[in-house]
């Protein structure tokens, strides 16, 4: 299956760049494992950031105090997959009669009832 990743990790703490390295090598790779298996291509992308999560829980890198949100796109054929972690968000802006933004991510916020639950945004056909 043919696919793109982008991704972009926005990192905060004494750790940030051990946080955001981390993401950055193990999000694409883990996600690129699920992809060939079959099922619901949502799932395959809880799994990937699960996964990275728990490694980097597990890791050498006192999380204490740093940390990093993610925000990622999914792009196979016509069909983009949006996926966040934490305030980082996707946006597609679209020129017909004058320029429109649609927001592809939600922020995940503690104070956001919608957000204790799992989901990726939107899913988007072009």
């Amino acid at each position: 299956m043919g696919y793109k990743f982008f991704a972009v990790c926005d990192g905060h703490g004494q750790y940030v760049h051990m946080v955001s390295n981390q993401i950055k090598q193990q999000l694409p790779k883990h996600l690129g494992q699920y992809l060939k298996e079959l099922g619901y291509i949502e799932n395959q992308i809880l799994k990937a950031f699960e996964i990275t999560n728990k490694e980097l829980c597990y890791s050498e890198i006192d999380t204490n105090l740093s940390g990093s949100t993610t925000v990622s796109l999914l792009i196979i054929k016509d069909i983009i997959y949006s996926a966040n972690v934490g305030d980082s968000r996707a946006i597609m802006c679209k020129f017909d009669n004058g320029w429109t933004v649609i927001e592809l991510s939600r922020d995940h916020k503690p104070e956001d009832p919608q957000k204790k639950k799992k989901d990726f945004g939107c899913r988007w056909k072009s």
